[in-house]
């Protein structure tokens, strides 16, 4: 053991701690050398570019040699060129006063061209002014011979609506006389059929009850209420120009198989014409019915170009205000709409009836 003042050290760990130095001191040695082949290796390769380099620069300065003398023997060839050019510069600038005495020329007949042809297309503008305002206004005279024979037509229709509305109205005048007069004898015969004790008197006083043929002449006579209340969304049945009567069921476009009623709209505040779709109008078989005119309407959000038709229509829940009547038929003109909604969607009608209309169905 070797003592010390501060620590006592084994021998054999001293001469295991040198091994371990040495091994460490071979090893960056072994280091150190490949570190300086790796160095003389790259200075080798240096020393290569360098002499590349160097004949790079020889040859630099060969091509520089060349090309100093060949610029010095441009510059003298610039310097006869530019005697020459002098020479053409002043040549050009005679042409150049030349040609602009010749634009000058030029733009004064481009001028004339220009107010010539100025004239010649007001002249053209002129006469496709006249031409438009003369077939504009053979336009309106036609639009207004059409408009005036629709409005004669019309007339002529609702004066013979209005004759046989006062023929009806007279034969249910005479109808009504015809069943008071025979409700008052009625009346005028059940007392002498009232004879015996105080119990045929009392049931006298009673009245008699009514039998069903009084009760059918009472309901006749008894007159029906100026307007009945409708419903807004009701079924309706319209005439079918391919079976020659009233039809009350279509097929669905999208699903032919099924069918289902015409659906009618009670709208009272439509101040418009009349409307019924194009799906229910081609099922009637009505497009090759009388066009009475073309409107121009707002449906569904945007303007269409409707032609009017006229159509018959009844509906279900009018035949049923009056007993008996079964095809209480109305005849109106009504535009053929497009884009509107399907059969199962909200807001979907087959006739949609306009404010008039609907007055005069409630009627």
């Amino acid at each position: 053991l070797f003592r010390s003042d501060r620590a006592c050290v084994c021998l054999p760990c001293i001469s295991s701690l040198s091994a371990m130095a040495l091994q460490e001191l071979q090893r960056k040695m072994v280091s150190a050398q490949t570190s300086l082949a790796q160095i003389e290796k790259e200075h080798s390769s240096r020393q290569a570019e360098l002499s590349t380099q160097q004949s790079k620069l020889d040859q630099i300065g060969s091509d520089n040699l060349v090309l100093l003398s060949e610029r010095r023997r441009a510059e003298q060839l610039c310097k006869d060129r530019s005697r020459t050019v002098d020479e053409w510069c002043h040549i050009a600038r005679e042409k150049s006063r030349e040609k602009q005495e010749v634009l000058r020329l030029l733009a004064r007949v481009e001028d004339e061209e220009v107010q010539a042809q100025l004239q010649l297309k007001k002249a053209a503008i002129e006469r496709s002014h006249a031409a438009r305002q003369e077939k504009e206004s053979d336009e309106r005279l036609q639009l207004g011979e059409r408009q005036a024979t629709i409005c004669r037509d019309r007339k002529q229709t609702l004066e013979q609506e209005l004759q046989r509305i006062k023929v009806d109205l007279g034969e249910w005048r005479d109808k009504a006389r015809a069943a008071e007069q025979a409700y008052d004898q009625a009346k005028d015969a059940l007392p002498a059929a009232g004879t015996g004790g105080t119990e045929a008197h009392s049931s006298h006083d009673a009245g008699p009850e009514p039998g069903p043929s009084d009760r059918n002449v009472r309901a006749r006579t008894e007159p029906l209420p100026r307007t009945h209340s409708l419903q807004t969304w009701t079924v309706a049945m319209i005439f079918s120009a391919t079976t020659g009567r009233l039809e009350h069921r279509h097929c669905i476009a999208s699903d032919p198989s099924n069918t289902q009623r015409f659906i009618a709209h009670l709208d009272t505040g439509l101040a418009g014409i009349t409307r019924i779709s194009r799906p229910a109008f081609a099922a009637l078989g009505l497009e090759g019915s009388p066009v009475q005119g073309i409107v121009e309407l707002q449906e569904r959000g945007r303007l269409q170009r409707c032609a009017v038709h006229r159509i018959k229509f009844s509906l279900d829940n009018v035949n049923q205000v009056e007993e008996g009547n079964v095809h209480l038929q109305f005849t109106v003109d009504a535009a053929v709409v497009d884009g509107g909604r399907r059969p199962w969607e909200q807001g979907y009608y087959d006739l949609r009836l306009n404010t008039e209309t609907v007055k005069k169905v409630s009627e």
